[in-house]
């Protein structure tokens, strides 16, 4: 059973309203989701077709979205993506990580930096999200991004190398470091980097003949004004 997080009520009226738009001109629905709905307890990998059992304020959001879409009287569809690599994303990577590697400096992450990590290409997304506009099978179903793995030192490393610069040292904060430097919103969803986090994301690979591109090509892309 999940437990819901207090928030604040002017956010059902957002929600409430869009899926009663696509209601009164027979529109179908197409929810950009992430993985937070799923909670801290999931299994890993993590399944499209797994019940969601948030364990935070974002993941308590993200679960009401998709709950009154999937309650719409229209047919409706959640693409579930990882963290974000690409040109222009705002992820906790280019938060946090990013502008260390690019100034050349000791670069600091949270969680496990050793631990595999889900990473979702923007323009990969995009794709998922047209093809899933296309799809004639069964709506009220959510797909994931498919995506590519690699552990966040291996992602740092990987970026700084794409830089032409060596990364000698990487910290992982601690809680009281975080709390320190105000990341308190961070602190609840440090548990996505605490252990691996694999998705499954078959389903969209077969039925939306989508693909992940290379990790190279999202570092690449993600690198594109500093290269």
């Amino acid at each position: 059973m999940a437990t819901y997080h207090r928030w604040p009520t002017d956010f059902f009226p957002i929600i409430d309203g869009t899926v009663r738009a696509a209601e009164a001109v027979g529109a179908k629905l197409i929810v950009l989701g992430n993985l937070y709905g799923y909670g801290k307890n999931g299994d890993n990998p993590l399944r499209s077709d797994m019940p969601l059992d948030p364990n935070s304020k974002k993941g308590t959001a993200r679960t009401i979205m998709w709950k009154r879409a999937f309650r719409a009287s229209v047919p409706a569809l959640e693409i579930r993506s990882s963290d974000y690599l690409g040109h222009g994303a705002i992820s906790y990577f280019s938060l946090i990580a990013l502008p260390s590697i690019i100034e050349d400096k000791p670069v600091a992450f949270i969680g496990d930096l050793d631990a595999t990590h889900a990473w979702s290409f923007t323009k990969d997304v995009a794709k998922t999200l047209v093809a899933a506009s296309r799809y004639t099978g069964e709506w009220g179903r959510a797909f994931h991004v498919p995506s590519q793995y690699a552990s966040p030192n291996e992602l740092i490393r990987k970026t700084a190398a794409m830089l032409g610069r060596d990364i000698a040292e990487t910290h992982s904060y601690s809680i009281p470091e975080m709390d320190a430097l105000g990341m308190h919103e961070l602190i609840e969803m440090r548990y996505l980097f605490e252990t691996p986090l694999l998705v499954d994301s078959s389903d969209a690979e077969t039925l939306l003949s989508v693909k992940a591109s290379s990790l190279e090509e999202m570092i690449a892309d993600t690198l594109q004004d500093h290269l």
